[in-house]
């Protein structure tokens, strides 16, 4: 009987160790490449892929059922992360070269999905809190997206499909949403900061011209800013401060300017300009 029972714990003992141990998949195909992989705590799993030269991963979890997919595919592609807290998850994808990936997140089921398809694209993904969501996609040349988020349900999406643009958002608080879009054309920028409750942020850049800007500042509860430009040098900015404020802008064409400002509660602006 003493027997049967050491064997018994000895096999639970093992079953636990092993359920709380950490898995690294990694496989480097190419000259040249590199990856440091750090994992602390348990369950954490770390699946790489780096095919082509020269290609740079730095990759370090702590925390409890942490989740990391990478592949960088060509040369001279860095990635970057950093976990801790437990169930984040990160996916990244680089397709061309020299493309940089910087990820950090610091809380309970964080998600970041990017992907970069091109060349000298750039992209940070920062989230510290819970459940919050960045998807970041590049296709292109020279494209920056910056993203940042501090509390809970918040969620950044930036897609950007011409060239040399910039996209960058922070939100603080809970249940803020950030779209921005950027498609044909070279050296657009968009810029959003959200600080409050339920706030929603929409920006939408279509060429084929040049230099389409956007900004967009929202504190308070439950505003709204909805921009949308097309053609060539147009520029815009709103500015919100208070409680369900409405903004909807159209502009297309050359060289429009708008500027628009909200204090207070419940306002409504509806601006649409051509030529």
């Amino acid at each position: 009987m003493k027997k049967l029972f050491a064997g018994a714990f000895a096999l639970m003992t093992v079953s636990f160790a092993y359920a709380q141990s950490n898995t690294d998949v990694t496989t480097q195909t190419g000259n040249l490449n590199q990856a440091t992989i750090g994992q602390t705590g348990n369950m954490n799993q770390n699946s790489m892929v780096q095919a082509g030269n020269s290609n740079i991963a730095l990759i370090e979890q702590d925390g409890s059922s942490n989740q990391n997919t990478v592949l960088s595919q060509g040369n001279g592609n860095l990635i970057q992360l950093d976990q801790f807290g437990g169930t984040n998850h990160n996916t990244t994808n680089q397709y061309g070269n020299e493309n940089a990936a910087d990820v950090k997140q610091d809380g309970t089921l964080n998600t970041v999905d990017q992907t970069q398809t091109g060349n000298w694209n750039s992209m940070m993904a920062k989230q510290n809190g819970l459940e919050n969501a960045i998807d970041q996609q590049q296709n292109g040349l020279g494209h920056v997206a910056w993203s940042t988020q501090s509390g809970t349900y918040n969620e950044i999406v930036q897609q950007q499909q011409s060239n040399s643009s910039s996209a960058a958002s922070w939100q603080t608080g809970a249940d803020n949403f950030t779209q921005q879009q950027q498609f044909v054309g070279t050296g657009h920028y968009t810029y959003h900061v959200q600080s409050g409750d339920r706030n929603t942020t929409i920006s939408y850049q279509e060429g084929p011209g040049i230099w389409l800007t956007n900004y967009a500042y929202q504190t308070g509860n439950d505003n709204t800013i909805n921009q949308t430009q097309y053609g060539d040098r147009n520029w815009a900015q709103d500015t919100q401060q208070g409680n369900f404020n409405t903004v909807s802008l159209n502009q297309s064409g050359s060289f429009n300017e708008h500027t628009g400002t909200q204090v207070g509660n419940n306002n409504n602006l509806v601006v649409t300009q051509s030529n």
